[in-house]
């Protein structure tokens, strides 16, 4: 299998360590593929060095472009007292998605490590010359610092009641406190986007970085003067989809196969290319009554690159893939979720639309396992769904030997019609029982 990493170093084959046994290597790592890909760096310890002398500054795991280069370097610190003597190592690279088969070994680096020479001998002095003094010094070292560490700095929580959440977020982050969306509900307090409650209330005294609960104010739905039967059904299961790009052969109609599962192995997750503002949108085919959209996460790694996004809803198609532009268009619902989706994160909505988008306020990868539109139809759109014919594939009541098929349209409340063309047999059969 072709090899997706290249690794050159600047160290030669043998690099003297210095007077406390420590030595730095640095190596080049560079993307040798067409494609962006996620590499590990992983040093290895030869000969009789010891592993834990090793360590890789900085992330170990890391994004490259297309023929992007990134620079990893490897400390070495044995300690003034190591043993004289040469301790080999290198630095290999794993491929994040395909570890076991696409990976590069570095080249082997050297350190050479020399005894310190021996101390010269001091003249001793009288302990109680300076035991005394050291003492006085380690106590008020010991309460200077434990004086530090008891100590909680405070903070006042700022009224963000009535601000939307995206500058309630900033205005907290100003005081040095976080912020959590607990819930989106109705409570008429405020306009729908902004935050209704909040907890600890306005002029609390907190300690930094203390969570502040925010309650937002969901959308206030349209009261009907006639009652309708309706259902509760996902409008967007199996309809037309799209995204900004396609990265990994993740496809934007994964997210309404109806798996949930956020397992990339379940070939049930879409995928874009790390890009700025990366997208994903399905058309409903019809405008819908939307209560809900359940969005569930990717779980077998990176759950962080979809949080702070922006879910979409609109009755006319998106005017542009621009994050400002979209949020500013006319009759358009726009709801920020600021902190990291879950499995899954569900929005109230209560508008009417047929367009739905989710889009990333930073530049990451979009990720989605599944994508719910939770719309409340009637007994009538039911049916009509319902009546719509879907072709299946049925085998033929032929004589024995024959072995063509026909290719039946069912219906669930009309009458069925058959027609005689033979075509290729497939994996998905008729039983036996289906009249055509």
């Amino acid at each position: 299998m072709a090899k997706s990493f290249g690794i050159t170093t600047t160290a030669g084959e043998i690099v003297k360590a210095d007077a406390r046994g420590h030595a730095e290597a640095v190596f080049t790592v560079t993307n040798v593929t067409a494609r962006p890909v996620r590499g590990l760096a992983k040093v290895r310890a030869l000969g009789d060095t010891r592993k834990e002398w090793l360590a890789v500054n900085g992330e170990t795991e890391r994004d490259f472009a297309t023929g992007a280069t990134q620079q990893f370097t490897v400390n070495f610190d044995a300690g003034a007292n190591a043993t004289s003597g040469k301790y080999p190592f290198r630095l290999d690279i794993v491929s994040s998605l395909n570890p076991d088969e696409d990976f590069t070994e570095g080249t082997t680096v050297t350190v050479e490590v020399s005894s310190a020479p021996a101390p010269t001998p001091i003249k001793r002095m009288n302990p109680l010359v300076w035991i005394i003094p050291v003492a006085a010094v380690v106590l008020i070292a010991i309460g200077i610092t434990a004086w530090l560490l008891l100590r909680t700095k405070k903070v006042t929580v700022p009224d963000v009641v009535d601000k939307p959440v995206a500058e309630a977020t900033n205005i907290l982050a100003d005081g040095k406190l976080t912020s959590s969306v607990r819930e989106t509900k109705v409570t008429n307090k405020v306009a729908e986007g902004r935050v209704a409650e909040q907890s600890p209330a306005a002029g609390s005294e907190v300690a930094e970085n203390s969570a502040v609960e925010l309650v937002v104010e969901a959308a206030h739905p349209t009261p009907t003067p006639t009652p309708v039967a309706t259902q509760r059904v996902n409008a967007a299961l199996g309809k037309a989809t799209t995204q900004s790009s396609i990265g990994f052969g993740g496809l934007p109609a994964r997210a309404v196969d109806g798996n949930t599962s956020g397992n990339w192995s379940d070939n049930s997750v879409t995928h874009t290319n790390s890009e700025a503002n990366a997208w994903w949108q399905v058309d409903l085919g019809a405008a819908h009554s939307i209560a809900q959209i359940k969005v569930w996460n990717r779980t077998d790694c990176c759950p962080e690159r979809l949080a702070n996004f922006y879910v979409f809803v609109s009755n006319a198609p998106f005017a542009s893939n621009d994050l400002n532009s979209t949020i500013s268009q006319p009759g358009v619902f726009a709801f920020q979720a600021p902190s990291q989706a879950g499995t899954p994160t569900t929005i109230t909505v209560g508008k009417t639309g047929r367009y739905v988008r989710i889009q990333l306020v930073g530049a990451n990868f979009l990720s989605l396992a599944e994508v719910q539109v939770m719309a409340d139809v009637t007994a009538s759109a039911q049916s009509n769904e319902a009546g719509k014919r879907q072709p299946i594939l049925a085998r033929d009541f032929l004589p024995h030997g024959r072995s063509d098929w026909t290719l039946a349209f069912a219906s669930v409340n009309g009458p069925t019609t058959t027609s005689r063309t033979v075509i290729t047999p497939a994996l998905i059969l008729a039983p036996a029982s289906l009249k055509i």
